[in-house]
């Protein structure tokens, strides 16, 4: 079976659960850190994107 060319570039495929706790965590840092909520809120819906 042949890989993707995706693959012959390192992508590895993420699952959407993955996306989401990741999305989730960054918002979580960035608000800690004092970032505008806009740009928490864009890390967290990041997420919709993918």
């Amino acid at each position: 079976m042949r890989k993707s060319k995706w693959m012959d570039f390192g992508y590895t495929e993420h699952s959407h659960r993955h996306i989401s706790i990741v999305s989730k965590r960054a918002g979580d840092i960035l608000e800690k850190l004092g970032y505008p909520e806009r740009t928490v809120e864009l890390a967290r819906i990041a997420r919709i994107f993918t």
